[in-house]
């Protein structure tokens, strides 16, 4: 899939999130935080791997249990910064999209993936938001005009 193609589903996984969270624009910057860390932990988890001399399976293994629990530790323990579901989705995110990719092959996609997230939250997320609250104001409110009008016009 080529790159632009990625970016529009990671800004709707990252708006969905957002979303699912109830919208809440107190709390998208922790949501982007929690992104933000994911994908650094999934850039560290690759490089782990690549560098680690065992089975690939039990590096998996180890990686993904140990730095998921480190993860979830870190996230509840400053719950005022950090969304730890988004810095979970973030990692499987990271983990998909940069897995097949060798670790001296990886340029600035973990820097791509972690604007496009921001562009997920605050841009998407937000912004969809701002415009649905906009659009629904404005047609109730031509609404509320509507039925006003014919009241007046059936009293006189």
């Amino acid at each position: 899939m080529e790159q632009s193609g990625r970016s529009f589903y990671l800004l709707l996984i990252c708006a969905g999130l957002f979303v699912a969270n109830g919208n809440k624009r107190s709390n998208a910057v922790k949501i982007a935080v929690g992104f933000l860390l994911g994908d650094l932990w999934a850039f560290i988890a690759l490089w782990l791997m690549e560098s680690l001399q065992f089975d690939p399976n039990v590096e998996l293994y180890c990686t993904l249990f140990i730095m998921g629990g480190i993860a979830v530790l870190i996230g509840e323990t400053f719950p005022k910064y950090i969304f730890t579901p988004s810095w979970l989705c973030g990692w499987a995110i990271g983990l998909t999209i940069l897995g097949p990719v060798a670790a001296g092959e990886i340029g600035t996609l973990p820097l791509q993936i972690g604007a496009a997230m921001l562009a997920g939250v605050f841009y998407v997320g937000i912004g969809v938001d701002v415009f649905q609250k906009f659009l629904v104001r404005r047609l109730t409110t031509n609404k509320k005009q509507k039925q006003e009008r014919k009241i007046s016009e059936w009293s006189h």
